[in-house]
């Protein structure tokens, strides 16, 4: 289930067919999840932001980019070409809900 399909219901279900918990609740209560975006270019930083923020996933992914960032620690000069100012997504979170300045949507794309 996505945060939209339970913002406006699974599939259209009707309010009374929606789970009682929220997704938020259910993040937060440890089930497992993926986080994944619409397409190439789309918005996502404000998605993840809001994400991370309303469900205080902060800590958990954290250790996940610490993790892929271990993974690639191999070829990191290498891939460093493909985005020279790197990828910190937590730093960027923190700083959208700071309302600070963050990278515009063209250079996270």
């Amino acid at each position: 289930m996505t945060v939209d399909q339970y913002r406006s219901g699974a599939q259209g279900a009707s309010h009374s067919n929606r789970p009682t918990a929220t997704l938020i609740d259910r993040l937060a209560d440890g089930e497992p999840y993926a986080i994944s975006f619409g397409g190439q270019g789309s918005p996502w930083l404000p998605t993840l932001a809001e994400l991370v923020v309303d469900a205080d996933l902060e800590h958990r992914i954290a250790k996940i980019v610490d993790a892929a960032e271990r993974i690639i620690d191999p070829v990191a000069d290498q891939v460093t070409i493909a985005l020279a100012d790197g990828f910190h997504p937590l730093t960027w979170v923190r700083a959208l809900d700071a309302e600070e300045s963050v990278p515009s949507d063209t250079e996270l794309a």
